[in-house]
Formats: structure tokens, sequence, C-alpha cells
């Protein structure tokens, strides 16, 4: 498909192609001998994750005294290009690195650091990060209701975090935060980018470099479809959507069995991709660190498990 995706530039098709399939064999095989301890870097994540947001939360609300509703200058603080992709790291480092944590610590401070990155995802007013976590909490519920002993326990953890978080949502007026960016259209946009790829060949899709024709209301131009299952569609065809599709029900299916944090990784970028996303055929970037990583992660930890079997 990637030849397709780029019928102008053949080596690009083929580059980009050795690249993913080169990230994702070494880090199956670097999990799958044991050289990688993904529990300890799931935690490293996550303490990553808290460290660089309460920075932010200072720098903003300490340093610059600056109101919840005045979205930071963030490539003057911290010299990264897209608030909206930190957010996702954020949301992934953070998800991945709870489940990971001891069963006695997981409530509180998974409480506590899901509250923090609420805020984050707030002050820079990005929907994309809040589908992530509702993502990852979809799939905890679904793991909760699987195990019936958990249900109390993870009923009182669900009821102090909507308690507290709907006193803070109430207090920052999160939901106006949120919308101060005015309208996404993403129906609109996924309306579209379904249209545009049934003008161009259904198997191979319309190629990298292709150019909408529509425009959102008011006349805006689209970029690109923002969500990287519509994006898979229309740049590469139906073939690399079922592709993608499927190697997330294998993890599911992988994971049910073993119960990997990184899982929750998965159902996190997963969501949030949903809205947001370009492309995976390219050099290292969002996709990969946030989907690809987790998905090869959980391919070497399958591994483990298989040859402890045998």
């Amino acid at each position: 498909m990637s030849l397709f995706a780029f019928q102008h530039e053949p080596l690009k098709a083929i580059k980009y192609a050795i690249y993913l399939m080169c990230f994702w064999s070494v880090i199956s095989s670097l999990v799958a001998r044991k050289i990688i301890y993904t529990d300890k870097l799931a935690l490293w994540m996550m303490g990553l994750s808290i460290t660089f947001s309460l920075v932010l939360l200072f720098v903003h609300f300490v340093i610059n005294a600056q109101p919840l509703s005045v979205r930071p200058n963030f490539w003057e603080y911290f010299r990264f290009g897209n608030p909206i992709h930190v957010c996702m790291l954020l949301v992934f480092f953070t998800v991945t690195g709870i489940m990971a944590l001891p069963d006695r610590l997981k409530p509180v401070l998974g409480s506590i650091v899901i509250l923090t990155i609420l805020v984050i995802q707030s002050l820079f007013q990005t929907r994309s990060g809040i589908a992530g976590l509702l993502g990852a909490g979809a799939f905890l519920i679904l793991v909760v209701v699987s195990n019936k002993c958990n249900i109390g326990k993870a009923g009182i953890m669900a009821a102090v975090v909507v308690v507290i978080g709907g006193v803070l949502i109430n207090q920052m007026n999160f939901f106006d935060v949120l919308m101060a960016r005015g309208e996404s259209y993403r129906l609109e946009l996924y309306r579209i980018s379904w249209s545009e790829y049934q003008a161009c060949n259904w198997l191979t899709g319309c190629g990298y470099g292709y150019d909408f024709k529509s425009t959102l209301a008011g006349g805006h131009p689209v970029a690109h479809p923002h969500s990287i299952y519509s994006s898979l569609l229309i740049y590469l065809g139906p073939l690399s959507l079922i592709a993608l599709l499927a190697l997330q029900l294998r993890a599911f299916f992988a994971n049910w069995k073993m119960m990997s944090p990184w899982f929750y990784g998965v159902a996190a970028s997963s969501a949030f991709f949903f809205l947001d996303g370009k492309n995976i055929l390219d050099n290292l970037n969002i996709t990969w660190i946030c989907l690809v990583l987790p998905l090869a992660i959980i391919d070497g930890q399958t591994r483990i498990s298989k040859e402890s079997k045998k």
C-alpha cells in the first residue's frame, strides 16, 4: 500500500515502510529478550509526565499568574511545536504508568494524577486528550466488570473521582474552556473524507499529498482528515485500516490474558487518534510513540508468554 501512497516518490514509500517495520521489530525483540523492563519504563514515563505537568502548572499559575482561560505559549516555554501532541503524550504516559503501579497505590495516586492531567488538558483546550482519558477509562470499566470482586472498590474510586472532578469542572468552567478554541468540525471532516475517498481508487486510496477539494463550513480548507483511521482510509486505502484494526484487536485479546498496563495506553491512543492524527508512514512521530510503540511492546510480551508455556 505504501507504494500507492507515494506514487511519485517510490523510494520514500519503501523507506518509510522499512522504518516502521524496523521500529516494530526492534521494540518487540527488546521486550521479548527482557532487555526492556516494560513496567519500569511505564513508571518512568508517568514520572516524567507528572514532573512536566507540575512545572507547567507552576509556571502558568504562579510565575505568570495567568487564569485557566488563557492558553499558554507552549513554544516559548518548552520549545515544543505542538501542544496538542504533548497533551496526548501526557495522557498516554499517565494512564500506562498508573496501571503499572502496585495495586495499593492505584486508587489514590491514580486519581490525583488523572485530575492533574485533566487540568493540563483544559489549560491547552485540547479535546483529543480528554478522549484518550475516556478511552482508557472505558477499558478499565470493561476490565472491572469482568472481575466482580473488584466492583465495589472500583465503584468507590469512580465516585471519588466524579465528585472531586465535578467540583473542579464547575469551578474552572471546564466545558466553556474546552470550547474556547471554537468548532472542531470533526463530523463534517469525516463526511468529507468519506466522500472524497469514494472518488479515489477504492483499493489504494488517494495517496499522500492528496489535496482535498471540499471545504468546511465558512470556506475553511481541509488540511487533513484529523483522524488516523480516516487518514489510513483516504491516503492508503481500506487494507491499511483493516491491518491497524486487526493489530489492535489482536492486542486486545492477547492483553485479556496477561493484563498488560500498555493496553491502557493503546486504549487511550485509539480514542484520541479517532479525533486527531495524520499518518503512520513517516519518520518517527506521535502515532509511532502512542500507538505503534505499545502495540509492539504487547507483541513482545505475548512472545514471552508463549515461550514460558513451552
